[in-house]
């Protein structure tokens, strides 16, 4: 019965017939699982109807078969995500161990590397468990060329608190030469190992970076582990910033940590902002859907933004209007509007979209 169940795979199946093959599948588990360890249910060369299965009754027995079948090079390309996915929810230390030297091998395409590396990955956030062994050989990932490989990397990294892997991370954080991206998932690494050290990297990282992306990333960084001073420092990049869309990300950062939209109302005080600026830091507040009343009079207040709405006389009017017709870009309109920093989509539609 079991063995019929499983056949249903092979075949295209709406919702009803997946869902009663799902549930035979289950029922039958105390049967099929000893059959297929022991070779009596018959699964070689059929991978698709193990991972329904162990997917289907969470089977962490088989998940050494799985382990076994990736590493011999039986799951086509097709199927090899939904195996990972598995090892990296069911996998104990030693499967996962299997799958990091794999991530690990020399001359490993760099795509198969990235899922080797996103199971270890999904493993540790989703479980807390980590690989068995000595872990310290991911980072020699962080030189890879491939920068998907090298940002999950340093993601590996942060999760296993590898404080080993400092000053590699530093390097990376510091240096004007890599990819932003990866500089960006550096600091993140640096912020998650949390030392003196670190902290005074991502401080003048937030204070001196030229790189907006870089600096704004320090300054939301900081925000966590030092929220007063990443208040104060927040000011003065602030101001300097040109990118509404890294202002948005600064003013969020503020936003997801208890107690620090007080703390940056506070550091507001007898301070001026770009009227532009504090203009998008209080989108960021409104759009949130949260309460800050402190923070909001703070940001009003620093940008002297008025509250009553500026009238236009007819000529004004009319100049704005010939200014449209004559420059306006719809299709840059549309990528300002689907901007998440700007939560146009909140209230407004346009052409279908958001509202």
């Amino acid at each position: 019965a079991a063995e019929l169940a499983l056949a249903v795979v092979d075949h295209p199946r709406d919702s009803f017939l997946d869902y009663a093959a799902r549930q035979t599948t289950r029922e039958l588990k105390p049967v099929w699982i000893p059959a297929v360890l022991a070779g009596r249910l018959n699964v070689e060369g059929k991978i698709q109807r193990l991972i329904f299965a162990v997917e289907a009754t969470q089977a962490t027995e088989l998940i050494p078969r799985l382990v076994d079948d990736l590493q011999a090079g039986k799951v086509a390309d097709e199927h090899r995500s939904q195996v990972l996915e598995l090892i990296g929810a069911l996998g104990q230390p030693q499967h996962l161990r299997l799958v990091l030297d794999q991530a690990l091998a020399a001359g490993a395409p760099p795509a198969e590397t990235a899922e080797l590396l996103k199971a270890v990955l999904t493993a540790q956030r989703r479980r807390n468990t980590r690989p068995a062994g000595e872990l310290l050989p991911v980072a020699q990932l962080l030189q890879s060329p491939a920068p998907e490989v090298a940002i999950l990397a340093a993601e590996c990294l942060a999760s296993w608190k590898l404080t080993a892997a400092m000053p590699e991370l530093q390097a990376i954080a510091t240096s004007s030469g890599r990819l932003e991206a990866l500089r960006k998932a550096a600091i993140l690494a640096l912020a998650a190992l949390d030392s003196d050290e670190t902290r005074n990297t991502l401080q003048d990282l937030a204070a001196n970076e030229t790189a907006e992306s870089v600096s704004a990333a320090a300054v939301a960084a900081l925000v966590p582990l030092q929220p007063q001073l990443a208040a104060k420092i927040s000011i003065e990049w602030l101001r300097k910033s040109t990118s509404p869309e890294e202002q948005g990300h600064v003013v969020q950062a503020f936003l997801q940590k208890q107690g620090a939209p007080d703390l940056l109302a506070s550091a507001l005080s007898d301070q001026t902002l770009p009227e532009d600026v504090a203009k998008i830091a209080l989108r960021s507040v409104t759009g949130s859907g949260r309460e800050e009343p402190k923070l909001i009079a703070a940001l009003t207040q620093a940008g002297g933004i008025r509250s009553e709405p500026k009238l236009l006389t007819a000529a004004q009017m009319a100049e704005m209007v010939a200014e449209i017709r004559g420059q306006g870009d719809p299709a840059r309109g549309e990528a300002i509007f689907r901007r998440t920093d700007l939560s146009c989509f909140k209230c407004h539609a346009i052409g279908g979209a958001g509202g």
